[in-house]
Parts: structure tokens; C-alpha cells; sequence
């Protein structure tokens, strides 16, 4: 008869015993009793962005080796730039698109009038 392993959780050790789930963001979560370290290893540090989903906060990677530094608070604007364009960035430039497209049906309008006559 084999026995029952208990489930392994790797380095985390007992850090899941009594741990908790809490909601973060509409999602369940479970929130470890010490804090553990996570970490990126890249060569490009700028293509990596960090987003706590409690507090809303972003971050960005900068490269620095420094404890600290290693990441870069983004607003809400960059944040959004990088993500791709707002909903009124993109209706603007559909407004845009909208005026150019009539000024050229307009043209062509005034240039078949013009040859007509």
C-alpha cells in the first residue's frame, strides 16, 4: 500500500500554513504569513511593468541594481499610453478620420462640378 505524500510547496515552506484568503480587486487571494521575493531576470528591465491590484499603483522596470530603484511608479497617463490609446484618444482620432474622409468627398464634389461646367 503507498503512502500519502502531503502536497509540497516548494521554498514557501510552512508560509502557507494558516495562511489566509483575502479579496483583492473582485478576485480571491491567498495572503502568505511572511512576505516572500519576487523576481525578473531580463535584459530588456523597460518591457516589464509591475501592478498591485489592491492600491491600483504601477510600476515599471528601469534597470537599476539598486534595492529601491529597481522600480519606477508610473501615473496614470504614461500607464495608459503604454497599455494603447484611451477610449478619447481613440474617438478623436476617429473624429478625425470622420473630417478628412468628408473634406475629400467634398473635393472631389467641387472638382466634378468644376469639369462639368
Amino acid at each position: 500500500m503507498s503512502k500519502k505524500r502531503k502536497p509540497s510547496h516548494g521554498k514557501l515552506g510552512g508560509n502557507l500554513q494558516d495562511a489566509h484568503m483575502r479579496n483583492v480587486a473582485g478576485v480571491k487571494v491567498r495572503e502568505l504569513n511572511k512576505p516572500v521575493e519576487l523576481k525578473v531576470i531580463t535584459k530588456v528591465p523597460a518591457k516589464w511593468m509591475l501592478k498591485d491590484l489592491e492600491t491600483d499603483q504601477t510600476y515599471i522596470g528601469t534597470g537599476k541594481k539598486k534595492i529601491g530603484e529597481q522600480w519606477r511608479e508610473i501615473g496614470p497617463k504614461r500607464h495608459d499610453w503604454l497599455q494603447g490609446r484611451t477610449k478619447k484618444q481613440y474617438s478623436d482620432s476617429m473624429m478625425m478620420v470622420a473630417f478628412a474622409a468628408l473634406g475629400l468627398f467634398v473635393t472631389m464634389l467641387v472638382l466634378t462640378l468644376i469639369i462639368q461646367k
